[in-house]
């Protein structure tokens, strides 16, 4: 005679079921994903637990950096290998198509010279200087336009304007991330900056003006350039959803104060820029061709 065994439960969860309050039927994955809410709510109870002591030189914001044709890291027959115009996390090294583009909450900008080491002499960067310091007055009323050099190092000095940010993924959740605006990318970053500006609020007794820089999410893709026989890609920015009000953060959504945060980081030196990423003997986006005088310039410069 054959004796009955005993179905074991699946394992790490339980069997399929029929819940008693709705008379629904739970499946053993369900079970298990609530279980697993259920713990991760328990994380509250430490949150923070173990990161006391850091400060700024134990987290870096990462660059974001749109991938030229002479990019080393399109440089690969393999072929998962990213593609130029795609845009990069310099630290993670995720690249997100440039067709489709990235989604990004703008916190805080600033103007800035930054320092290079000419790539023919190994490149590399060397540091930022204020565009208000004595050093870059000098340099701007007394050398060609665009072609600044340091007076005692002969490096390279590229106004650069960096947006610093949230990188927003899929899941919706934003991270810190800085994107850096030089060369040509300039005139795109202005273009965003007067949009961006130029939004306002209509309400029943008034206009509202002057609203926050991270009020809205945009996304960030980019567009081939051709002339003269070369290829480069710039950046263009455009509201995330179908216009400012549909891209809008209300002020108690996570991606709004999540952008305060980033401000106010920043600011007071709290978060600090990956700059080592950018140590290697190449700037952000490297690689674009130019002409003549350009070309040197062009494969030099973080546009």
């Amino acid at each position: 005679m054959a004796t009955a065994t005993k179905e074991k439960p699946p394992v790490g969860g339980e069997q399929d079921h029929v819940d008693p309050k709705t008379g629904e039927l739970v499946s053993a994955e369900d079970q298990a994903r609530a279980l697993a809410l259920a713990d991760a709510e328990a994380y509250d109870e430490d949150a923070g637990a173990g990161f006391e002591n850091q400060t700024a030189a134990d987290v870096a914001v990462p660059f974001l950096a749109v991938l030229q044709p002479t990019s080393p890291q399109v440089q690969s027959d393999h072929p998962d290998a990213p593609r130029p115009g795609g845009i990069i996390n310099t630290t993670t090294g995720a690249v997100v198509l440039g067709s489709v583009g990235m989604l990004f909450v703008p916190a805080l900008t600033r103007h800035v010279f930054v320092e290079w080491v000419d790539r023919d002499k190994g490149g590399g960067y060397i540091g930022e200087h204020e565009v208000d310091s004595d050093l870059i007055k000098r340099v701007r009323t007394t050398q060609p336009l665009g072609d600044y050099k340091h007076p005692e190092t002969g490096n390279d000095l590229v106004e650069t304007f960096y947006v610093y940010g949230l990188q927003v993924g899929d899941d919706g959740i934003g991270w810190p991330a800085i994107f850096p605006f030089s060369s040509t990318f300039i005139r795109p970053y202005r273009d965003w900056m007067f949009k961006a500006k130029s939004i306002s609020i209509k309400l029943p007794d008034r206009v509202l003006t002057n609203l926050p820089l991270f009020a809205h999410t945009w996304r960030i893709k980019t567009v081939r350039n051709e002339k003269n026989g070369n290829t480069w890609f710039t950046p263009v920015v455009g509201f995330a959803g179908n216009d400012a009000e549909d891209s809008r953060n209300p002020p108690t959504s996570q991606l709004y104060e999540g952008a305060k945060q980033v401000r106010a980081a920043i600011s007071s030196g709290a978060l600090r820029a990956a700059t080592e990423t950018l140590a290697g003997g190449g700037k952000p986006e490297d690689g674009a061709g130019r002409e003549g005088r350009e070309t040197k310039k062009a494969a030099n410069a973080p546009f």
